[in-house]
């Protein structure tokens, strides 16, 4: 699959006026209406290359991302990360090193070991400014639960929004880390790592799409159950070829609202389960008990072992990334049997 470039970065000779967008609908709008018309290089230009694989970049630059464009003068040495994904794009870029800041929230993915101590500004939703501002970042990343936050980032530091939109998955996926990239004038290496997550998808979508087995994404919470489209949070499941084994309603980012019946009834060969207690890290019933029931056993999931536990921690709180995103794409696609 092709990336739409949503990306652009460019070496510039006077100040950019920037124009935020005013909600994240908009962002996404004007990120279509300029994909076709932005520069496949992404910072390329005026970057050179140097032993370890990065790039030097001529500044300043300019970074389009989900909610506008971002002026950058200097190459980012602090970095607040309000997202998982984020952090994770940054670490899988070589970056991680220059991170200064990261927001809190529920379980710790794997993808944050060793920056826990970097956890002193807040959570997503709720960030602690005056701390982000004490250490004066030079670059500011928010995305997914923290793009509410853009505007009053955006005062502290150069501020980029890196949210994965879920209507085609993977290949957003890769326009974000793009946008990370380019920052560092490292677009391209990040578009590279993009395009080998999907070609390790297509891989798996092909041997399973030709087993044509049906599956079922669904999450816990408090002993009650959602379930999930092609196009939402988990959509990278069916991506790789699963077939879904019921219709299901588009109902936020919580999911549509199911039943034991529903699911019982759907009878799917997968049953794919991320555990919101567990992601939050909220005492609880676990997805197992919750699922341990005589509607559940004897769905084909059950009876062939195929009820899949994914990491909620990278299913729910990351969404997204490059070493995630290739953990997440390897845990569903080695569950098939076939």
């Amino acid at each position: 699959m092709t990336i739409r470039t949503r990306v652009t970065a460019v070496a510039a000779v006077a100040a950019l006026a920037l124009a935020g967008c005013s909600s994240a609908e908009d962002a996404a709008e004007d990120a279509t209406a300029t994909a076709s018309s932005a520069v496949s290089g992404a910072a390329s230009s005026g970057a050179d290359s140097t032993d370890d694989g990065k790039v030097t970049a001529s500044y300043p630059l300019t970074v389009e991302h989900r909610q506008g464009e971002t002026e950058i003068t200097a190459e980012p040495q602090k970095i607040v990360v309000m997202n998982y994904s984020g952090l994770d794009y940054l670490v899988s870029l070589g970056y991680g090193d220059r991170v200064v800041g990261v927001a809190s929230g529920g379980a710790d993915p794997d993808i944050l070991e060793g920056f826990q101590d970097k956890q002193t500004i807040g959570s997503f939703r709720e960030p602690d400014y005056e701390a982000i501002a004490s250490l004066e970042p030079d670059l500011i990343v928010v995305g997914g639960r923290s793009a509410g936050t853009y505007e009053q980032m955006s005062e502290i530091a150069p501020t980029i929004d890196v949210t994965v939109e879920y209507d085609d998955y993977l290949e957003s996926n890769a326009e974000s880390a793009k946008m990370v990239g380019a920052a560092f004038g490292a677009g391209d290496r990040a578009e590279e790592k993009g395009e080998e997550l999907e070609k390790k998808a297509d891989g798996y979508k092909e041997k399973i799409s030709a087993g044509d087995p049906t599956a079922l994404v669904i999450m816990t919470n408090g002993g009650e159950l959602s379930t999930y489209s092609e196009e939402s949070r988990f959509g990278v499941v069916f991506d790789l070829g699963y077939k879904p084994a019921a219709k299901v309603d588009e109902a936020g980012p919580h999911g549509d609202p199911v039943s034991f019946e529903f699911v019982a009834d759907a009878d799917p060969d997968y049953l794919f389960v991320v555990d919101r207690d567990a992601a939050i890290g909220r005492d609880g019933s676990t997805a197992e008990a919750t699922l341990d029931n005589e509607l559940i056993n004897n769905t084909k999931a059950a009876k062939n072992g195929n009820i899949v536990y994914l990491n909620s921690a990278d299913w729910y709180l990351v969404v997204g990334g490059l070493t995630t995103m290739s953990k997440m794409i390897d845990a569903a696609g080695s569950a098939y049997k076939g």
